[in-house]
This record gives C-alpha cells, structure tokens and sequence, in this order.
C-alpha cells in the first residue's frame, strides 16, 4: 500500500472465509485446509499495521451459514475454530517472553 500513496490508510477486513460447501461458482474447500488458510491469513495480517479489523463468521446465523463458520451447525468447534485457538495461544506465549 505504501508503495502506491496509500501507507496511512486502514484496512477493515469485513467478512473472509472459505464455504465447506459447494457454491455456484466455487468449489468446497476442506476443514483442514481452511485451517490452514485461517492460520496463514493471521501470520500475514496481524504483522501488517494497517489491517485495523479482520473478522471470520464464528457461529452460523440466517445469514451465514454453518459452510462459512467457525462453529459446526450444532455450536461445536471445527478445525477453523481450533486453528484460531493455537494461532491466539502462540501470540500470548510470544508476548509472555
């Protein structure tokens, strides 16, 4: 961003995720991978000062279903959730030091 006079400016990261389920234009994309994907998109942005806000659906609702969530349709954590849970415990342990 800096690179093109946009340095100063925030990003507000409103929604991302990846559908467990297929979609019209979209192929499903695995727990596991969206685990990782989870995982590589904190690293990247949470270093990055001008992402002000990153959000990924936690529990499903009418308009977000369980395909796009954190949570299971029965509230249960998926590897999505887990991967939020180890990533957020190695930045404490980091912080600790």
């Amino acid at each position: 961003m800096g690179d093109h006079g946009d340095g100063e400016k925030d990003i507000y990261i409103g929604e991302l995720g990846y559908s467990a389920a297929p979609g019209p234009v979209s192929q499903p994309v695995d727990d596991a991978t969206r685990a990782r994907y989870l995982t590589e998109t904190m690293e990247s942005t949470t270093c990055t000062p001008y992402v002000f806000v990153l959000s990924w659906q936690l529990h499903p609702t009418a308009g977000a279903p369980a395909a796009w969530t954190m949570l299971d349709p029965a509230l249960r954590p998926t590897q999505t959730y887990d991967a939020l849970v180890a990533w957020s415990q190695r930045v404490d342990a980091v912080r600790a030091d």
